[in-house]
C-alpha cells in the first residue's frame, strides 16, 4: 500500500498551534469591537460603514458596505423625498438570520399630476420564516424601486441591519471599469497575444507610464487617490494589518469614488491582496468593497468575482445609468501559473510562466468584455487597465535598492466610451515625456467625468519626479526616482520619512542625499552645482506634493463585525 504524506506530524502540529493563537487573538479583537459597537449604536449617525468578515483563517475575506443609517433592528426613514433606483438592505449576519422580515415602502405617485398634488402609494413586502429559509444566505438584497420615495420602514428584526439607497443620477450615464493588474510591465503587456487580439484597436489608447512605487503597499493608495506617494505617505510593511498602529488613509484625502460621487450612482470593488483590505480605508465611496486576501490561493481572483457579478447581476448592472467598478487583480504577481517550454528559442521557464500569467489575466478581461457586449453595455463603458508595479521575479529582493525604471514601467490602457471626449484624449496621449501614472490617471478621469482633479506638479528644473518608495530594510528612509532631462540620466534622492511629515518643509534640504542611477547601481553626484540643482528641484516637488498636509492616521479603534 502506498501512502502520500503531504506534511509531517510535527509540521502540522506547529501550524495548528500558530493558527489557533492567531485565531484566538483575532476573535478577542472582534468580540471587543462588537461590545463597543453595541454601546455606540445609539450615537452613530448617517454614512455608517459595516465590515463583515466572511472567513475564519489568517487570510481573511471581507465585504464592506456603506450604509445610509446606523445598524438597527428596526429602521424608519421618513420624509426621504428622493428618486431611488434600488433599495439595498444589508444583513451583517445574513438574510437567514432573521425569522421574519417586513418591508414597507411609501412612494410618491406623480403620474398625471402636478408635484404639489402628489399622492402617496404604500407597498408592503413580507418574508415569512418559510420564505426566508428558501433564500440563499446572502448579506444583502436589492429591491428595484425606480420611484420617488417618501418613507421606508423595516421591522421585526432579530439582528441589526442597515440600508443603501441607490439614487438615480439624471445628469450623465458614465460607466467605468477600472482594473489594476498586479506586477505587469509595459513591454510584456503590449507584446502579449491578449492585448494584440482583444484590447488593441483604433478606438483605444495605450501609454507607457511610471508606477507610483515598486510595491503594492504604497502604489495602491496612489492609484486609488490619484496622488503620488509623497502626498499620502502610506507604505508601511512593518505593521500587521490588524494593528491599531497601522497607518491608513486620512479622511481629508479622497479616493477616486469620493471624487466622482456626484457623477456616479453606484460603485463596487473587488480586491485580491492583504494590502487592499478594508483596514486601510480604501473602501470609502464604494457601495460594496469586496476584499479577498487568500494567500497563495488566488482562485477566484478579483477579476473572476467581477465577471461573476456581471453574470449573476446582469439585470441590476444594466439598470444602472452611472456606475464605477474597480478590480485589483492578482495579474502576474507571484505565485505565477507554471508554464515550461523545452525549446531552443526559449528555455527561461520563469519568463514563460510570467507571460502565461499575463495572458490568463487578459483572457479574464476579454471574458468580461464579452459580457458587456452581450448585455449591450460595452459601447457606453470606459475600460481602464494599468498596473501597480512590474514583475516581482525570484531575483527581486526587498533588501536591496530596487527603484530602477524596469520596476516601474507600466501600461495605462483605456477603451473610452462613445460619449467620452476624444479630442481631449488624443491631446493627453500625444506626450512623449516621462509621466507618473498617477498624473496620467488623474487627467484621464478628469476628461471622463468632466471635472478638475488636482495633481501635484512633477516637473521642475528639467527633472521629472516619477516614483517613490519606503526603502527596505530601513523603512525610515524614502527613495524618489527622477529623470534629469538636461543630462538624460536617472537620479535618486534619499531622505528621512519623518521629515516629510513635518510641517516645516525647509528642514529637509540639508538632509538630502543625491545619487546617479547607472546599471541599477547608485553613484555619488560630485558636482556641487548639479547637486544643488537636483535638491532645489526635489524641494519644489515636495512642496507641490505636501501643499495639503495629508498625514496618515493610525487605524485605531475601527469597528469590524
Amino acid at each position: 500500500m502506498n501512502y502520500i504524506i503531504f506534511q509531517s506530524i510535527k509540521t502540522l502540529i506547529k501550524k495548528l498551534i500558530k493558527d489557533t493563537r492567531i485565531e484566538i487573538f483575532q476573535r478577542l479583537i472582534f468580540t471587543r469591537n462588537k461590545l463597543k459597537l453595541n454601546k455606540r449604536l445609539s450615537k452613530l449617525s448617517n454614512n455608517y460603514t459595516v465590515h463583515i468578515c466572511k472567513s475564519t483563517s489568517i487570510y481573511r475575506e471581507w465585504i464592506t458596505y456603506s450604509g445610509d443609517i446606523a445598524l438597527s433592528k428596526e429602521i424608519q426613514v421618513q420624509n426621504l423625498n428622493k428618486h431611488i433606483n434600488f433599495l439595498r438592505i444589508v444583513f451583517p449576519h445574513g438574510i437567514r438570520s432573521n425569522k421574519e422580515l417586513d418591508i414597507l415602502i411609501t412612494s410618491v405617485n406623480t403620474e398625471g399630476k402636478k408635484q404639489s398634488n402628489d399622492s402617496e402609494l404604500s407597498q408592503s413586502i413580507c418574508f415569512k420564516p418559510q420564505n426566508i429559509k428558501y433564500l440563499r444566505n446572502l448579506n444583502h438584497i436589492d429591491i428595484k424601486i425606480n420611484k420617488k420615495i417618501k418613507e421606508i420602514k423595516i421591522k421585526k428584526q432579530k439582528y441589526p441591519l442597515t440600508i443603501q439607497t441607490i439614487e438615480k443620477i439624471k445628469s450623465n450615464s458614465i460607466k467605468t471599469i477600472y482594473i489594476i493588474l498586479d506586477a505587469i510591465n509595459y513591454k510584456n503587456f503590449i507584446n502579449s497575444e491578449g492585448y494584440k487580439k482583444n484590447l488593441k484597436d483604433e478606438q483605444s489608447y495605450t501609454y507607457k507610464a511610471f508606477a507610483p512605487s515598486t510595491v503594492t503597499g504604497s502604489s495602491l493608495p496612489s492609484l486609488l487617490t490619484l496622488q503620488p506617494v509623497l502626498t499620502h505617505l502610506i507604505g508601511d510593511y512593518n505593521q500587521w494589518f490588524y494593528s491599531s498602529n497601522l497607518e491608513v488613509l486620512p479622511p481629508d484625502l479622497q479616493t477616486i469614488t469620493e471624487i466622482i460621487k456626484d457623477q456616479s450612482e453606484y460603485a463596487e470593488a473587488y480586491t485580491s491582496f492583504s494590502k487592499s483590505m478594508p483596514f486601510y480605508n480604501y473602501f470609502r465611496g464604494f457601495n460594496i468593497y469586496n476584499s479577498r486576501c487568500t494567500g497563495n490561493n488566488y482562485s477566484p481572483s478579483a477579476l473572476d468575482l467581477l465577471q461573476i457579478n456581471f453574470i449573476e447581476n446582469i439585470y441590476f448592472n444594466s439598470q444602472l445609468d452611472s456606475s464605477f467598478f474597480f478590480a485589483h487583480d492578482i495579474g502576474a504577481h507571484p505565485p505565477v501559473f507554471p508554464k515550461i517550454n523545452f525549446t531552443n528559442k526559449d528555455k527561461d521557464s520563469s519568463n514563460n510562466s510570467y507571460n502565461y500569467s499575463i495572458e490568463i489575466a487578459l483572457n479574464k478581461i476579454n471574458l468580461l468584455i464579452e459580457q458587456l457586449k452581450a448585455t449591450k453595455q460595452y459601447d457606453n463603458t470606459n475600460i481602464i487597465i494599468t498596473s501597480d508595479h512590474t514583475e516581482s521575479s525570484p531575483s527581486f529582493s526587498k533588501n536591496k535598492y530596487h527603484l530602477f525604471p524596469s520596476r516601474i514601467e507600466v501600461p495605462i490602457h483605456i477603451k473610452p466610451a462613445k460619449n467620452c471626449n476624444s479630442n481631449k484624449l488624443n491631446n493627453l496621449f500625444k506626450s512623449k515625456d516621462f509621466i507618473p501614472s498617477s498624473y496620467l490617471l488623474s487627467k484621464l478621469f478628469s476628461i471622463i467625468y468632466d471635472i478638475n482633479i488636482n495633481h501635484p506638479t512633477y516637473n521642475f528644473n528639467n527633472i521629472c519626479w516619477l516614483s517613490s518608495v519606503y526603502q527596505y530594510p530601513e523603512r525610515n528612509f524614502i527613495y524618489t526616482l527622477g529623470f534629469d532631462k538636461k543630462n538624460e540620466v536617472f537620479i535618486t534622492v534619499v531622505m528621512k520619512a519623518d521629515i516629510l511629515k513635518s510641517k516645516n518643509n525647509n528642514l529637509f534640504i540639508k538632509e538630502l542625499k543625491v545619487y546617479l542611477l547607472k546599471n541599477k547601481e547608485l553613484t555619488n553626484v560630485y558636482d556641487d552645482s548639479e547637486k544643488n540643482r537636483i535638491k532645489e528641484s526635489f524641494s519644489s516637488y515636495v512642496e507641490s506634493c505636501r501643499r495639503s498636509q495629508h498625514i496618515p492616521i493610525k487605524q485605531g479603534e475601527q469597528i469590524f463585525l
